[in-house]
């Protein structure tokens, strides 16, 4: 997918406004978040060393700092609708704090003081004993009548 990425990169020339400087960054910013996220395989098996990862962590930080004033423009480039990547983060109107903390309070009922899955956690905690969950099958009068 990279080799493909820098092929299209390089196909456009000198003539595309600039944006191949981004579309580098953002190729660097893919690959090393993928060096960075299988760091524990590149490691145990010698593909990379402890200082090299470290250098990989510290080269995508200041990568991700370079990108982040443009990313909005980045996002809005793909021509996707925010109802379409379902994302505030990406809105187009650039407000990510606010548009944000909208959703969040839209799906999360501040009145509502019990997780989701707690009418199944009290059940789990609430049922019988063993005993009456195995319906007393391995009760004594239960295994004498069997071993008759």
């Amino acid at each position: 997918m990279l080799d493909h990425w820098i092929a299209r990169i390089e196909a456009l020339g000198s003539d595309c406004g600039g944006v191949d400087e981004y579309l580098v960054k953002l190729a660097n910013v893919f690959a090393l978040s993928n060096i960075e996220t299988f760091a524990s395989w590149f490691l145990t098996t010698g593909v990379l060393s402890n200082t090299t990862c470290k250098k990989t962590s510290e080269v995508l930080d200041s990568l991700l700092l370079e990108v982040r004033p443009h990313v909005i423009g980045l996002t809005d480039s793909f021509k996707f609708s925010d109802y379409f990547i379902n994302s505030v983060l990406g809105a187009h109107n650039g407000d990510v704090y606010n548009n944000y903390l909208k959703t969040v309070k839209l799906h999360n009922d501040p009145t509502s003081t019990k997780a989701p899955y707690d009418g199944a956690l009290q059940n789990l905690l609430n049922r019988d004993d063993v005993d009456a969950r195995e319906k007393f099958e391995r009760s004594e009068a239960v295994l004498k009548k069997l071993s008759n």
